[in-house]
């Protein structure tokens, strides 16, 4: 069962260092495969039945019902565990205790064996280094506890801001992970759904605060811990934890709120001047002038680290040279938009290149941002669309400028739902678990389960369930264009007598 949902990285054209920190972090690989529809979908889009079943997982499980009482072992912390106060300095504090450790290989080894090999190689004490950073992970634990994490980044330095703590909490993350995963092979599913909660939790603290790579880091620290409790569900004796997970916020983190934030911040506030102040019109053609080679400075800059088959690289050459291409095309729009033509003929030709890019960049960024607000199922194609409009290798000038500043931001919509897909997963697999344990392990699929089956985050509609023979079958059904790796299907069977 372990990383069914894993296999996408996702970086935004961001700052130097942000990008540094996350070719680190994430690896370069982009997900494809959503095709062009322009029509904005009102109802799911399914079809029956799938063209190419995903290959089956098989799942050995015990029947299990519910703990009790049902939140005994929570994912989140309960207001009364929580402490008053910022999670900053307790973080920075670990990341200072963890520097010049070596411990991160040995983490990632952990949770990159099988769990069979893990489980061989803990009863024979290779793994005494999680022991050994107990305090270490303490220090995790208790900044995951603090009621807030507020970073307080200095937006005035724009596409120049760093995020030094990227790499150092992804690596936190991956010690606690490892942890869990150690805790899980030895029977201690307290102890690990105690790690997974604080993964959950620090993976909130980073993608939670305000922009698109903070964002996938945070759903990669998140992944992992997933992961782990996937792996658990099928240990001897593990517990249900389909009402901890029904309680866990979804989605998990706010992709909507990380790409508001970091076009209003970084992007239109760095990039573009305020087409709303009232001292533009006495703005002198040298300044117009200045202002247009800044802007097309900070997009070169931000095209070479967007970079990419189908955002083109900015010309070579000056803002002059570049105002001669763009001008009659940004001229006709500005009248097109409304402008009296005698005005626009008499403005600096610097000044209507630059309130043509920036109305350009405007109308882009909102198109494209008023989609991730809906869920997947509702928004997949309407990004499509908008995202079609800016791959055909147009000639325009203006279009290869502000294409520089569209990163490939639908793709950030797959890791949401992706995730949001493994822990609606999990809850069918503890929901059948559970009715298993009620109603016995051949249970009438006719009477449906004894616990609400959750929606498919892509499909929109809820898991096909189904019987054959002893076992019990979990699929997705298909939606258009949904990519391979979101597919699900399983095969559950019960370990004998496990009913309890």
């Amino acid at each position: 069962m372990r990383r069914i949902f894993r296999g996408v990285s996702v970086c935004g054209a961001l700052s130097s260092g942000v990008l540094a920190c996350g070719a680190a972090a994430l690896g370069p690989q982009w997900l494809g495969g959503i095709a062009t529809a322009a029509a904005q979908p009102q109802e799911p889009v399914v079809n029956h039945p799938p063209e190419a079943a995903p290959a089956r997982t098989e799942l050995l499980l015990d029947a299990a019902d519910q703990s009790r009482p049902p939140l005994r072992r929570r994912l989140t912390f309960a207001p009364h565990e929580q402490i008053p106060g910022n999670a900053v300095a307790s973080y920075f504090a670990a990341v200072s205790l963890k520097s010049g450790a070596d411990w991160r290989e040995r983490a990632e080894e952990v949770l990159g064996i099988s769990i069979e090999d893990l489980r061989k190689r803990d009863a024979a004490g290779e793994f005494g280094f999680i022991e050994e950073h107990a305090d270490l992970l303490k220090m995790v634990e208790t900044a995951t506890r603090f009621q807030r994490c507020q970073w307080d980044w200095d937006y005035s330095q724009g596409f120049g801001l760093l995020l030094p703590h990227l790499t150092p909490m992804r690596d936190l993350g991956k010690l606690v992970a490892a942890r869990a995963r150690v805790r899980v092979v030895r029977g201690d599913f307290d102890g690990a759904v105690s790690d997974i909660r604080v993964g959950l939790t620090l993976a909130r603290h980073v993608g939670d605060t305000g922009f698109v790579i903070l964002f996938i880091v945070g759903h990669s620290i998140a992944g992992m811990v997933l992961d782990v409790l996937e792996e658990m569900a099928a240990q001897p004796g593990a517990p249900n934890m389909y009402w901890p997970l029904a309680q866990l916020r979804m989605p998990l983190l706010g992709l909507g709120e990380a790409i508001d934030q970091e076009w209003q911040t970084l992007v239109l506030g760095d990039v573009v001047p305020n087409l709303d102040d009232p001292t533009l019109p006495e703005w002198s053609a040298s300044r117009w002038q200045d202002e247009g080679e800044r802007m097309f400075v900070k997009l070169a800059e931000i095209s070479s680290l967007s970079n990419n088959d189908a955002s083109p690289t900015l010309p070579t050459t000056s803002f002059t040279a570049m105002s001669l291409l763009v001008y009659p095309e940004a001229k006709a729009a500005m009248i097109a938009r409304g402008a009296d033509q005698r005005a626009v003929e008499a403005m600096p030709v610097a000044r209507v290149v630059v309130t043509h890019l920036t109305e350009e960049l405007r109308q882009q960024s909102q198109e494209l941002g008023k989609w991730y607000w809906l869920p997947y199922w509702q928004a997949h194609e309407g990004l499509a669309h908008e995202d079609a409009k800016f791959y055909p290798k147009r000639a325009d000038m203006a279009w290869k400028l502000t294409r520089a500043l569209v990163p490939l931001l639908r793709h950030a919509k797959l890791v949401e739902a992706r995730l949001e897909k493994q822990v609606a997963a999990l809850r069918v697999v503890e929901a059948v678990r559970a009715t298993a344990a009620q109603r016995g392990e051949r249970f009438d699929l006719g009477r449906g389960l004894v616990w609400p089956v959750p929606i498919d985050p892509f499909t929109g509609v809820p898991f096909v369930i189904r019987r054959d023979g002893d076992s019990v079958l979990i699929d997705t059904q298909a939606v258009d264009n949904e990519p391979e790796t979101a597919k699900v299907a399983f095969t559950i069977r019960f370990r004998p007598g496990s009913k309890k």
